[in-house]
């Protein structure tokens, strides 16, 4: 006679055992009365329904892990550099939905999820770019606003950089009658709403942000993020003289200053050592959308829009400052009333030689790495140097 379950629980303590223990038990002795047949009928029914389950899940869960693998792999293979784009001479495709007329597009993009690498568009009539982020290395250009705020559709106002002394005014200090001169302000340009000076937030004009460099990571997350680069020796000499006419006296420390504001390279990558050129190139590449060269103003306007579309309008080759230039001290006139101790000369004798001892990787980046790699682009959007 065959034992059943119910048997089991009748010979044992059911108090003693789990119900699961009990029912592999009577299983057990339930294949003593099993002839082949019914053996194998009872594997596929009751050992194939108590873990077909569990394996059903694990195949579900592989499938699932191999599509998030994969979907990182599609996002990770995203994140190249223009430079490969460079080495291997492959076209690239980006998410800034590109209408190229000449099918003859070449991007290295931003994505939605992560912030793919610079952007460098050949030949595109139409890039849809929805914000900028300039990098503004100090005596760079602040008229680079004014090209990236024509270009943005979120700008309702053309024509101007910021409002205020940061669109390209003088400090009281260089003033010939002591005052603030600056040729923008949301009066003078008969807007309402103040937040058109951001375009809605989609252009860094504050002054939180408008010489926000590198090593800061709120500045260095953000996309879209473009920036001017300028030979070291006129960088520095316009730096320092520009900082000189606000400081005339004791308190002037340039070494200090440049700790708040150091040079090119190291303000857009935070690398500054001449065995970082490689690496801070490969930066400027990859996480920059766009850049230009501050000495070859003209022919950085042309390849900004041959790379990322718009047309040119006349204020975007014109000196911002222009309107306040006149009402500037000359430095001879200050120099003239300051004790000799405080004379430019006094705290660098010699601008090229400082520059040199001071800043080998800024000039072998500039010569190097950037004027190189400016012409080539040129020479591709046939923009006059």
């Amino acid at each position: 006679m065959m034992t059943t379950y119910n048997d089991v629980v009748t010979i044992m303590n059911p108090d003693r055992f789990h119900p699961w223990q009990l029912y592999l038990w009577s299983s057990s002795l339930k294949l003593s009365n099993f002839r082949p047949k019914c053996l194998q009928k009872f594997i596929m029914t009751k050992i194939l329904r108590s873990y077909g389950i569990i394996i059903i899940m694990f195949m579900l869960f592989s499938v699932f892990r191999i599509l998030i693998r994969s979907n990182m792999l599609e996002v990770q293979q995203g994140a190249f550099s223009l430079q490969q784009w460079h080495n291997n001479n492959k076209t690239n495709t980006t998410n800034t939905n590109i209408t190229n007329n000449n099918n003859n597009t070449v991007a290295a993009g931003i994505d939605n999820k992560i912030e793919k690498g610079a952007v460098i568009l050949r030949n595109s009539t139409t890039v849809e770019i929805n914000s900028f982020f300039y990098v503004h290395v100090p005596k760079t250009g602040t008229s680079l606003y004014t090209v990236l705020r024509n270009r943005l559709s979120s700008c309702n106002v053309k024509d101007f950089t910021c409002f205020g002394i940061w669109g390209g005014g003088i400090w009281g200090n260089h003033a010939k009658d002591g005052k603030i001169h600056y040729p923008f302000s949301a009066k003078s340009l008969g807007i309402n709403d103040t937040r058109e000076e951001s375009c809605g937030n989609t252009l860094n004009c504050q002054r939180k942000n408008y010489h926000c460099n590198y090593e800061k990571p709120h500045c260095r997350r953000q996309q879209n993020k473009v920036t001017m680069f300028r030979d070291p020796q006129k960088w520095f000499r316009s730096l320092f003289e520009w900082m000189w006419m606000y400081e005339k006296n004791e308190k002037f420390n340039f070494t200090k200053i440049l700790t708040t504001y150091p040079p090119p390279m190291a303000f857009t990558t935070g690398k500054s050592n001449t065995n970082e050129t490689d690496e801070a190139f490969n930066i400027l590449q990859s996480e920059y959308l766009w850049w230009g060269i501050t000495d070859y103003w003209k022919a950085s306007v042309c390849l900004f829009h041959c790379e990322l579309g718009g047309e040119e309008r006349a204020s975007e080759t014109s000196n911002s400052r222009s309107d306040v230039d006149n009402m500037k001290k000359t430095k001879t006139e200050v120099e003239a009333t300051l004790p000799k101790k405080y004379h430019r000369s006094s705290y660098v004798k010699n601008y090229t030689e400082y520059v040199e001892e001071t800043f080998p990787a800024e000039i072998v980046f500039y010569h190097k790495k950037v004027l190189p790699e400016f012409r080539r682009r040129a020479l591709v959007c046939n923009c006059s140097l």
